[in-house]
């Protein structure tokens, strides 16, 4: 389910949306913006593909699931697909990035287990987390970039890369992620 929700639907719906975001851009003199919400914690993901299956068949496999790991995987693809998506887009159209808003405190684990919930405060101090607020304006102000922040991952209102992602040289990750991402 993590790699659906935070993966493969955004990107799928993203796909679709291109057009009339495009048109929207033309109508308006300004280009329209894509902006993904993604993780730092793709910087420690480890992709393993159970053996005879595909990356999206092992994603989704619930002998393979973990929740960390499938997290993490799922904001690594999305960092790739915004890479791949913005080799694809003209900025002057539409601005594709990708933004960190960091650990937020939320209610997102009101109906866990009492024993996760007993932890989640402890967590949230752990991971020095944010307020909504000021996870919100980051995502806002990624969401207003300009040109600069094209294919970019925003963390902490400052563009970041994801190390192996950037090197020319790393073949074997870029012929990866070309196949991964040919559909789009």
């Amino acid at each position: 389910m993590t790699f659906q929700v935070n993966y493969f639907s955004t990107a799928l719906l993203s796909i679709l949306l291109l057009p009339l975001l495009r048109t929207t851009s033309t109508q308006k003199s300004s280009p329209s913006h894509i902006t993904f919400v993604g993780s730092l914690t793709a910087l420690q993901a480890a992709v393993r593909v159970l053996p005879g299956r595909s990356v999206f068949d092992s994603m989704s496999a619930a002998e393979s699931f973990a929740m960390l790991p499938q997290y993490r995987i799922s904001k690594l693809l999305l960092a790739m697909f915004v890479k791949s998506l913005a080799e694809r887009v003209d900025p002057s159209q539409v601005i594709v990035n990708n933004v960190c808003p960091g650990a937020v405190r939320s209610n997102l684990a009101k109906k866990a287990p009492w024993y996760v919930r007993a932890v989640q405060p402890l967590v949230y101090f752990a991971f020095q987390s944010r307020a909504p607020e000021v996870g919100s304006r980051l995502i806002i102000l990624a969401a207003a970039g300009e040109a600069d922040t094209h294919g970019h991952l925003i963390a902490n209102a400052h563009l970041t890369s994801i190390p192996f992602m950037d090197l020319a040289e790393n073949k074997e990750v870029e012929s990866k992620r070309k196949l991964l991402f040919c559909w789009v």
